[in-house]
């Protein structure tokens, strides 16, 4: 059960059995469950990619149909890589670069943070005569014997003059015990001084002062940072640039390989495509002369006796592929003898083209799965015998779906099974619709006035009730 409520403010809910759904689902249900014929698909049915719609739902042959397309996809993914990587192979004079560019920075022989190495050795020999000076300067007023190039400072010593003093407090201190906290006091004063000997020690002896080997630091970091100019890169990043380099030459190596590779799984494709596509378009040759010869002989039924029709199939081009396969679906009628077939937009008239699309339409219904049919008015443009026809079709259509008819032609409406009729009243107010279901005597009385207009005769009941009796 489906269900949608309107409010006066223009808000809608719908419903599927009773829960609240989107009405992008009902519509997805809907399409499931009802098919509307009108007056629009008679413009419809001129378009060949409507025409090929109708034939592939009286074929029935959906998985030919979903064979095709995924085939096709398939191809078309890969024809879009293929293309890239022609792309690719367009740039392969890039990669006599890209190996100069990479067989120069190897030769640089790179390491990962060698730049930053460099800058501290570099700093430390630049610095190397001051840091020395300073180092041994420090180590004279500390312990002079540690200094080197200092001996005019050798009648000074830190650590000489703390024993000294710690010596003397330690002979004072048993007379006053106030001492103790001197005597410890000096003792961690001279463990912090040997410390700090010890250290500016080992700092004094790591330093090299070594003018040849900073000319080659030098020299080393001025062609690191030239390289990374060349390259308008940070030369920090020298290493990563190289390796981006690296990655990028065997991407364009392999273009060759790779290009090979799709080409050949592109031709195994193209092959899958043609033979998927071929298999359709045999499918679709035979539903085409069963549907041809079905709608000829509901032309003479609906008084064209003198029409031609034919589905043609015609090939496109062989390189041309399609998610729909390979077929070029026409329409071909002729309505006069000794005309030649020619597409149906072109020579059917509005009377012509409501019946033969009625034809259609009536025929490929029986094919499609859809409980629900609903024909809403393609029986303009016809009349009298035509018209009781039309009716009788679309009775016989009922036998296996349900089929809703909306009609202005008595000869219709008197081969329903069930008769509704549906009337719009207005007031100054407001415009309401009302639908009522005839029993068999309203029936009779509905088609009367449809025969004879505002007065209703005594001879159009009777005329009415013989076409309703009539109908078997």
């Amino acid at each position: 059960i489906i269900r949608r409520s309107i409010h006066k403010d223009g808000r809608s809910r719908a419903y599927i059995n009773g829960y609240l759904s989107p009405l992008t689902q009902v519509r997805a249900l809907g399409e499931r469950l009802v098919n509307i014929h009108g007056q629009h698909q008679n413009q419809s049915l001129l378009k060949s990619d409507y025409q090929q719609l109708l034939l592939d739902a009286y074929a029935g042959h959906h998985n030919l149909l979903l064979s095709v397309r995924n085939d096709f996809e398939q191809w078309y993914l890969l024809q879009k890589e293929l293309v890239a990587l022609k792309g690719l192979k367009g740039q392969r004079d890039k990669l006599a670069l890209l190996a100069y560019q990479i067989r120069e920075l190897e030769d640089l022989d790179l390491k990962q943070n060698e730049l930053e190495q460099l800058e501290i050795e570099q700093r430390a020999l630049t610095h190397a005569e001051s840091w020395l000076a300073l180092s041994n300067q420090a180590l004279a007023a500390l312990h002079p014997e540690s200094a080197e190039g200092f001996e005019s400072h050798k009648n000074y010593d830190a650590c000489a003059a703390i024993h000294q003093a710690l010596t003397q407090v330690q002979l004072l201190k048993a007379h006053s015990p106030v001492l103790s906290m001197v005597d410890e006091l000096l003792k961690n004063a001279l463990i912090q001084i040997e410390e700090s000997v010890s250290e500016l020690k080992t700092f004094s002896d790591s330093i090299v002062y070594d003018p040849k080997r900073l000319g080659m630091v030098e020299e080393r970091m001025s062609t690191l940072h030239a390289a990374a100019r060349k390259h308008k890169i940070p030369p920090e990043t020298l290493v990563d640039h190289l390796n981006q380099l690296k990655k990028e030459a065997m991407t364009l190596s392999d273009v060759e390989t790779a290009l090979s590779v799709a080409a050949g799984k592109l031709q195994t494709l193209e092959a899958q495509y043609k033979k998927s596509a071929a298999l359709l378009t045999s499918s679709r040759q035979a539903a085409a002369l069963v549907l041809s010869d079905l709608v000829m002989q509901s032309l003479k039924l609906l008084e064209m006796p003198n029409g031609r029709f034919e589905v043609h199939c015609s090939q496109k081009s062989e390189s041309v592929f399609s998610v729909y396969g390979s077929d070029e679906i026409d329409f071909l009628v002729s309505t006069n003898p000794g005309h030649p077939l020619q597409p149906l937009k072109k020579v059917a008239s509005g009377g012509e083209l409501s019946r033969i699309s009625l034809a259609i339409q009536v025929i490929t219904a029986q094919k499609m799965t859809i409980p629900t049919l609903i024909f809403d008015e393609v029986d303009v443009g016809i009349s009298g015998k035509t018209a009781e026809i039309v009716g009788k079709l679309i009775r016989t259509l009922s036998l296996q779906t349900q089929v809703l008819c909306v009609t202005h032609l008595p000869q219709v409406a008197a081969q329903s099974h069930h008769h509704y009729k549906v009337e719009k009243h207005q007031t100054a107010e407001s415009t309401t619709t009302r639908i009522q279901c005839l029993d068999a005597l309203l029936k009779v009385q509905e088609i009367a006035r449809l025969l004879g207009g505002i007065t209703v005769t005594q001879s159009a009941l009777q005329h009415a009730e013989e076409m309703v009796q009539s109908v078997v």
